[in-house]
């Protein structure tokens, strides 16, 4: 019994790629630009990219590490306003 519950705490924790990308972009917003990211957009984000597909878990893996290199502070503010 201790194992399953083990096993679904630990999955509970695993991300996918875009998944793990809403959590950067919240990052981004929050430590770079201090615009708050809310935690229901953050959660929202992830429950939309739950099943996310194989292309696009390849995009998000690709866009990832060039995600401050490809938005400004800027686009911050206007993706959440």
């Amino acid at each position: 019994m201790r194992f399953i519950l083990g096993i679904t705490i630990l999955l509970a924790g695993c991300r996918n790629e875009c998944q793990q990308l809403c959590l950067d972009m919240a990052d981004y917003a929050e430590s770079d630009c201090e615009k708050p990211f809310p935690d229901n957009q953050v959660k929202a984000c992830q429950d939309k990219y739950a099943s996310a597909v194989e292309q696009t878990l390849e995009a998000c893996e690709t866009y990832r590490p060039t995600l401050k290199e490809e938005w400004t502070c800027d686009d911050i503010k206007q993706y959440f306003d």
